[in-house]
C-alpha cells in the first residue's frame, strides 16, 4: 500500500484547484538511518507489472510538457505582478531569480530520457503511481522526507538500501538523476501554481474589501445587500483571503459599520483574524522553504 503522502499529492483529479492545493512534495523529514527504513519498505511495497508489447504510455514525459507550459505562464504573471509592485512573496521571487535554471534542468531531461529508453523501465501495477516507473517513486520517496535536499550521499545511501530489497537493473540506475530532477521540477510546479494562487486570492481580498468599503460610504443601507452577497457567494474562505479581507477592512473600519458583524460570521468557522494570518504566515514559510 502507498504511504498516505504519495496517495494525497499524486491522487487523480481533474480540478485544477485541487492540483494547485496540494502544495509541494513533503514528507516526514528523516534522519539517514530513517531515510534508509523509508527507503527498503518503499522497495518492498512495489509491484511491478509485467512486461508488456508494444509502445507503452510516457505519463511522466507528458507531465513534463504539461509543466513547462504551466511554468512559462507562471513567470510571465509572476513577471507582471513584480513590475506593478504586488507582493509575489520571497517564492515568487525565487521562481524569477531561477526560472533558467528550472528550464535547464527540462532540457536535461528530455535529453537524458527519450520515449524509447523510458518506455524500457518497470513500471508499477498499482497504486496512485501504477504506470510510472518504480524508480521514480524511489525518487519522490527520498526527496519528500529529505525536504527536497539532495545531494551525492542521500542519494547513495537511498538507493543502496532500496537495492538490499529490490534489485535496480542497468537502465534504470542511469535513470536515476532524470528522476530526481522530474520529482524536483515537480515540486516546483506545484509551489509556483500555489505562489500564483495566492496572488489570486489577495486580489480578490481587495475587490471583496472595495465594495466594502464603497457600500458603507454611501447612502442608505446598500451595506446589507453586500454582505448578504458575501454570505451567499463568497470565494473560497482560505487563510490568505480571510486574512487580507480583515486587514484591509480594519484600515478602513471607519467607514465599514459592518466590521464586527462580517468578524463574528467568520468567527463561527474559527476564521479570526490571528488565526488565519498565522496560517498564512505558516503556508507562506513553507512555499518558500
Amino acid at each position: 500500500m502507498a504511504p498516505g503522502w504519495i496517495s494525497r499529492l499524486f491522487g487523480r483529479s481533474s480540478s485544477t484547484r485541487e492540483e494547485i492545493l496540494v502544495g509541494p512534495i513533503r514528507g516526514e523529514l528523516l534522519g539517514a538511518e530513517h531515510l534508509g527504513d523509508r527507503a527498503r519498505v518503499t522497495a518492498a511495497a512495489q509491484r511491478i507489472a509485467p512486461a508488456g508489447t508494444g509502445r507503452r504510455a510516457t505519463p511522466l514525459l507528458q507531465r513534463l510538457n504539461s509543466t513547462r507550459r504551466h511554468l512559462e505562464s507562471v513567470h510571465q504573471r509572476l513577471t507582471e505582478s513584480a513590475g506593478l509592485g504586488e507582493d509575489i512573496s520571497p517564492a515568487g521571487d525565487w521562481f524569477l531569480d531561477n526560472y533558467h535554471v528550472i528550464e535547464e534542468h527540462i532540457l536535461e531531461v528530455r535529453a537524458s530520457l527519450p520515449p524509447d529508453y523510458y518506455g524500457e523501465l518497470p513500471e508499477l501495477l498499482n497504486g496512485p503511481l501504477a504506470g510510472y516507473p518504480r524508480v521514480y517513486e524511489m525518487a519522490i520517496t527520498l526527496i519528500s522526507h529529505a525536504e527536497a535536499r539532495i545531494d551525492l550521499d542521500n542519494v547513495t545511501r537511498f538507493v543502496g538500501e532500496f537495492q538490499r530489497v529490490s534489485v535496480l537493473s542497468m537502465g534504470e540506475l542511469w535513470a536515476v538523476p532524470a528522476m530526481l530532477r522530474l520529482g524536483l521540477i515537480e515540486s516546483v510546479r506545484r509551489v509556483a501554481l500555489r505562489t500564483v494562487e495566492r496572488l489570486d486570492e489577495l486580489g480578490l481580498a481587495a475587490e471583496w474589501a472595495e465594495r466594502f468599503r464603497a457600500a458603507g460610504a454611501s447612502d442608505g443601507d446598500p451595506l446589507g445587500a453586500v454582505l448578504a452577497d458575501f454570505v451567499d457567494g463568497h470565494p473560497p474562505l482560505t487563510a490568505v483571503f480571510v486574512s487580507r479581507l480583515l486587514q484591509l477592512l480594519h484600515t478602513q473600519s471607519a467607514v465599514f459599520p459592518g466590521l464586527e458583524r462580517l468578524e463574528l460570521w467568520l468567527a463561527q468557522d474559527g476564521l479570526t483574524a490571528d488565526s488565519t494570518t498565522a496560517q498564512s504566515i505558516q503556508r507562506l514559510a513553507l512555499t518558500h522553504l
